[in-house]
């Protein structure tokens, strides 16, 4: 192996992003920053808190619901002032004796909602620290530059080597030969029919043995199947056209 000047060797994006998985990735954090906001400005309005630190935030998420349902029980009693010696607080979260609001309810099913969501964000291999998505200046979640950017060359792969460069060259210029093959509608493209390219060109390529480019093309190539349909018929006695 030749030794690579790492100087010369400028990375190139081999193939086009998934743009199908990117669209899919920006609307799943896209669905839970539309989740997340509320569910903190509901967790908040419940504890009587003030403003939930981003980090809080982040302890409720990682709990399960049981979890949550008794932190948010217990923030509440604390909050209201329910609590005072001789109140066993545990019983009265057993036996449901407390009167929640309605608020209680709609964060529940929007922890549900967003373990949801994160379990189809883990299955995408694409995990974004939700602490960058949070802007400090508007106070809300949101999907910023810096999460777009990375998701972008998340999906890019590039290559790593100046022998990788010329292998993507090669296989960039054969992809483009048979796109012109199938735009002249020589090979098609049904399927995987187009990896018959070679055994559909076969009569028009000439193997010369030995040669360091040893395929050309068959000088009678418009002579011979499939190409000789676009051979031109020759007429000794051309028709006057004065």
């Amino acid at each position: 192996n030749k030794m690579e000047n790492l100087n010369e060797f400028v990375p190139k994006i081999i193939g086009k992003s998934d743009s199908n998985k990117i669209k899919l990735i920006r609307e799943l954090y896209d669905s839970l920053v539309n989740l997340l906001n509320p569910y903190r400005w509901e967790c908040e309005n419940l504890i009587s808190i003030g403003i939930l630190p981003t980090d809080r935030v982040f302890e409720l998420l990682k709990m399960n619901v049981s979890e949550m349902e008794i932190f948010l029980k217990r923030s509440f009693i604390k909050a209201n002032g329910l609590s005072f010696p001789g109140l066993n607080v545990d019983k009265i979260i057993e036996n449901g004796l407390l009167d929640l609001p309605a608020d209680y309810d709609i964060l529940l099913k929007a922890k549900k909602e967003i373990d949801v969501l994160i379990e189809k964000i883990l299955k995408t291999n694409f995990v974004f620290p939700l602490s960058n998505l949070f802007s400090e200046e508007e106070n809300i979640f949101v999907l910023n530059a810096e999460f777009e950017t990375t998701l972008n060359e998340n999906m890019t792969v590039y290559t790593e080597s100046l022998v990788q460069n010329e292998v993507l060259e090669a296989v960039e210029q054969f992809c483009n030969s048979v796109n012109k093959l199938i735009e002249l509608k020589i090979v098609h493209n049904r399927g995987g029919l187009w990896v018959d390219v070679g055994r559909d060109l076969a009569l028009a390529i000439e193997n010369e043995h030995g040669s360091e480019q040893p395929l050309q093309p068959f000088r009678l190539m418009f002579c011979r199947s499939p190409l000789n349909r676009f051979s031109v018929n020759k007429v000794i006695l051309s028709p006057d056209t004065r």
